[in-house]
């Protein structure tokens, strides 16, 4: 090669390479949703009543403290996890009215059934926000695809479900979700439902279930942990701005200012402080003891 070839190879180069460069960085194109047939439902009547009192303090029992807080990962499937699941963190996308069994708005404002059985759109609610004040969007969502799919979590089981499920989860907008399960259902909206996690709040390197073990994380739902004594009880309160709060399906839903749990270990005894009255709820799981235990004035049954 010549001289004047090789410095013309010197010059060009670095502009070719340039160019490749900037056209692998430019981002895909975006989804085309101009054909996409949006569903909602707000015909349905309220779940709750409008006019609930708000107010007071529920006491409930669980029978051993949460050996974490964390809703994934080692030892976070015990009955605390219920808790924190329905009233901070797992909300669905859609729920079904409780008594219409009609599809109805959650997360999602609007949805979109695609006829391969398994695609999902979603628009997300953009009045939603974590309790930091922080917005909730499409990349939490896909937050939560990454961090199931994740050796890092260790937990087993979430790692296959996700496998199982999902075959990919996508931000297509900043309020707008793609979920494209694994297999055609004749149920898709209820079997690839998936719920968000903050991006900005949780990191998925390794060292998970030590670094969330205890951690308080921002939430979606109406309750916070507000307060805890390690093997005694633990304490959700309600947030007074919560987003939701005026939404049509949430009206007269999640009254009680504050949710105490409390330990106790043996359900005899939870019985007991359910009688003394330092209980508000209690589950009589045996026919002997409805028979024998329970009783109730005429006057009390109306």
């Amino acid at each position: 090669m010549s001289a004047p070839a090789r410095s013309l190879t010197r010059l060009l180069l670095p502009v070719a390479l340039l160019t490749l460069t900037q056209v692998l960085l430019q981002p895909a194109a975006a989804e085309d949703l101009s054909a996409i047939d949006w569903v909602t439902n707000n015909d349905d009547p309220p779940i709750g009543d409008p006019a609930a009192k708000k107010g007071g303090t529920f006491y409930t029992s669980m029978s051993s403290y949460p050996l974490t807080l964390r809703v994934v990962g080692p030892n976070s499937n015990d009955a605390f996890a219920g808790w924190k699941r329905a009233y901070t963190m797992s909300f669905s996308l859609v729920m079904r009215h409780p008594t219409t069994d009609n599809y109805i708005p959650m997360m999602a404002t609007h949805w979109s059934v695609q006829s391969d059985g398994r695609t999902i759109y979603y628009k997300l609610d953009p009045d939603a926000r974590w309790s930091d004040g922080q917005p909730l969007t499409a990349a939490d969502y896909v937050h939560t695809w990454h961090m199931l799919q994740s050796e890092n979590i260790v937990d087993p089981s979430f790692n296959q479900y996700a496998r199982d499920y999902y075959e990919e989860v996508v931000a297509v907008e900043p309020y707008v979700l793609k979920v494209v399960g694994k297999v055609e259902s004749w149920r898709p909206l209820d079997m690839f439902d998936i719920w968000a996690t903050p991006k900005h709040a949780v990191t998925l390197e390794e060292g998970f279930p030590e670094r969330y073990n205890s951690a308080v994380l921002p939430v979606q739902g109406p309750y916070v942990l507000s307060e805890q004594v390690v093997g005694q009880y633990v304490v959700f309160s309600r947030l007074e701005d919560w987003w939701g709060r005026d939404k049509h399906y949430m009206q007269g839903m999640y009254n009680v200012d504050r949710i105490h749990i409390r330990v106790i270990d043996d359900n005899d005894r939870a019985f007991d402080f359910f009688k003394k009255g330092e209980l508000s709820y209690y589950t009589v799981n045996t026919a002997k003891k409805w028979a024998e235990e329970i009783v109730v004035g005429a006057d009390e049954l109306g």
